[in-house]
């Protein structure tokens, strides 16, 4: 499919998505044939699990190459931009989880995004600050020479990706819903600090990411003033995005979503 749509679109602007080249990880299956007979407790084992992981990223390494060699056999690399990201990590026994869906610790929410564009970003580059999903579209956009308005909620990577740091600290947002997740959470990183806020029952937890990457000290009790001006700009950044008094409840959703989702692995 993806070798189609190259030479269908040789010498024309095109955008292709390939969310099903690069399946979600599933630890329960390896991508080479293993005759293993293993109990449950071996397969939650954090080294079998941590294996399968990498021999998964692996098949993606292989996968995201196959893609780069097609563009390039078709002559389009060089005038193409290719971003690489993920939509979460994976919990392999941090935090005593294992999965992705029930907590917003950076093992979870700290993924790749990597943009390569020959000419317009100097290949090595590093973003040291936090940037999110959000900002992919809008930087996407102004590679391509197309205005970045002020109605997206993420903003430029480019000017990162020029070597100029941002001089406010924009926030970055994480969330958790039910049923899919077992508690609905929300968090926001700031300023080198994540606030976590556990909806149900208003707990909250702070950690200091450049101390602490792996969040394992919990510094809430111990900086009530830092909590309470994130757990501020949280309510205030949410609310700017969906209004005061979101109900969180199901939502109707057309044909066309339902068709939409289906197409990116998100609804069957």
């Amino acid at each position: 499919e993806e070798d189609e749509f190259l030479q269908s679109n040789r010498g024309a602007p095109g955008f292709k998505d390939l969310p099903r080249a690069f399946r979600l990880i599933n630890l329960e299956k390896s991508t080479k044939k293993v005759t293993l007979h293993v109990t449950l407790r071996e397969q939650l084992n954090p080294e079998i699990l941590i294996a399968r992981y990498r021999e998964e990223v692996a098949y993606v390494d292989t996968q995201i190459g196959l893609a780069i060699e097609a563009l390039q056999a078709a002559g389009l690399w060089e005038n193409s931009v290719v971003v690489f990201t993920a939509d979460h990590g994976e919990g392999l026994g941090e935090h005593d989880l294992v999965g992705h869906v029930d907590q917003l610790y950076d093992s979870l929410l700290h993924v790749p995004l990597i943009v390569v564009a020959p000419g317009l970003v100097q290949p090595g580059t590093v973003i040291e600050t936090p940037a999110g999903h959000v900002d992919v579209l809008p930087t996407v956009l102004d590679l391509l020479g197309v205005s970045v308005t002020d109605r997206f909620r993420g903003v430029s990577l480019m000017p990162r990706l020029e070597g100029i740091e941002p001089t406010d600290n924009v926030p970055v947002l994480g969330e958790t819903h039910m049923p899919e997740a077992k508690t609905n959470q929300r968090s926001i990183v700031q300023g080198g600090f994540k606030y976590i806020l556990h909806q149900a029952d208003g707990s909250e937890e702070l950690y200091n990411l450049t101390q602490d990457p792996r969040e394992e000290h919990d510094l809430a009790a111990e900086m009530p003033e830092k909590v309470t001006l994130l757990g501020k700009l949280l309510l205030s950044e949410f609310e700017r995005d969906f209004g005061p008094g979101v109900s969180g409840e199901d939502q109707d959703l057309s044909e066309e979503d339902k068709v939409n989702l289906k197409g990116i692995g998100y609804a069957r």
